[in-house]
């Protein structure tokens, strides 16, 4: 994925092609991460699940997120 970025959503849309060659639709996919703008929002407009981690730092919450957690063992 060298020269995608999260930023920009390119790296989610190549992530999206190699599961869909792989039989994979992106809605089965889910994204976890804490950035709302790098992890949760792009990938979230790409059609992936996203949870959000707030339980290292917390940046607010997203209503782009489908699920929250705080702990991992969620």
């Amino acid at each position: 994925y060298k020269g995608k970025t999260k930023e920009e959503g390119t790296l989610y849309d190549e992530l999206s092609q190699d599961l869909l060659k792989r039989g994979i639709q992106t809605s089965e996919a889910v994204m976890i991460g804490d950035k709302l703008w790098t992890d949760i929002t792009p990938a979230k407009q790409r059609g992936f699940k996203t949870v959000q981690y707030i339980g290292y730092i917390n940046y607010g919450s997203s209503p782009d997120a489908d699920f929250v957690i705080s702990n991992v063992r969620e």
